[in-house]
């Protein structure tokens, strides 16, 4: 339904006028040659740290950010080579809600008009009929219908999250990507968020991809999971097997797991870094199993097993 095809997206970081003088400007692989592919009805999870690249990666599959190279297919079409009314076809089907969805209604908007809105944007139905659409989506979250004369500041932060999903479905999408679904939520509306996310899932068969670095929520959730790292996915394992067998250091320092004698502190600033051009791993640097011929070459993703995908050159089994 949905494929990621060697998709790259460079930043350029540039110096100031004076010091660009014999210092290159720095390029930043946000996203560095990324591939797979989701079936319909699938839940698509992707994991790690921030500055993992994973948030624009979920952006260039929406096209609100252009790659520097590769290509996004949904139903074996180019998104990138749409025109604008297939662009406005493949936004209707393809929703998101976004890591800030707390922030994201316009605070002199009432719910009612929040959720009108992609509605009139597309084209939808009549004034009655939307008002239908608008209720049975609220339905569909669990919130009253009495909240929509309310504004955003009359809400609690998992109302207003099961609001910004509501609106992602009286489009009525195939595929809704979801940033950080349950950040700044405490653990009962997180834990209601993502059953009402497996609840959509499985009685409408709605494709998910779920982007966060809550490894919770990627267990409970997930039919498939990437984790990225540096701007690459560094491990592709079925959710099934994600906990109990991930291979890839990083995933397992992410599971908070010793691997070669080092133990999780807590301190995963010193484990993530931004994607840099240069030749190796892009672990290598911090990985504790490092050896030397990891610094001379980039591994790429091999099948261990069955659908179970990992970059490196030197895995726990061995």
């Amino acid at each position: 339904m949905l494929e990621v095809e060697r998709l790259n997206k460079d930043f350029v970081v540039r110096h100031n006028f004076l010091a660009r003088f014999g210092h290159p400007d720095h390029v930043i692989h946000a996203v560095n040659d990324v591939s797979f592919k989701i079936k319909k009805g699938e839940i698509f999870g992707i994991a790690g740290k921030s500055g993992s690249g994973k948030t624009t990666l979920g952006k260039i599959i929406l096209r609100l950010l252009e790659p520097t190279s590769g290509s996004v297919l949904y139903k074996g079409q180019n998104v990138f080579e749409f025109n604008p009314d297939e662009l406005k076809d493949y936004r209707r089907q393809v929703q998101v809600v976004f890591q800030d969805a707390d922030s994201t209604p316009d605070p002199r908007q009432k719910l009612i008009t929040a959720l009108e809105e992609p509605l009139l944007v597309h084209r939808i139905a009549n004034k009655s009929e939307r008002r239908a659409i608008i209720e049975q989506a609220l339905e569909q979250v669990n919130l009253p219908v009495s909240l929509v004369d309310r504004y955003p500041s009359a809400l609690s932060g998992g109302q207003r999250r099961r609001a910004a999903l509501a609106r992602a479905l009286v489009l009525k999408p195939e595929v809704i990507i979801a940033d950080e679904p349950i950040t700044g939520l405490d653990p009962v509306v997180s834990a209601q968020i993502l059953s009402l996310l497996l609840k959509l899932n499985r009685e409408f068969n709605l494709t998910l991809i779920i982007i966060t670095h809550d490894l919770g929520a990627i267990n409970y959730l997930s039919d498939r999971v990437a984790v990225m790292y540096g701007g690459k996915i560094v491990e592709l394992v079925d959710g099934n097997l994600f906990e109990s067998s991930s291979l890839h250091p990083y995933t397992r320092f992410l599971q908070g797991v010793s691997v070669g004698g080092f133990q999780d502190n807590g301190n995963t600033d010193i484990h993530q870094r931004s994607g840099v051009a240069g030749e190796g791993c892009i672990y290598a640097g911090v990985c504790p199993r490092a050896k030397p011929e990891c610094f001379d070459v980039s591994p790429q993703l091999q099948e261990l097993n069955p659908g179970h995908l990992v970059a490196c050159q030197f895995t726990l089994e061995q």
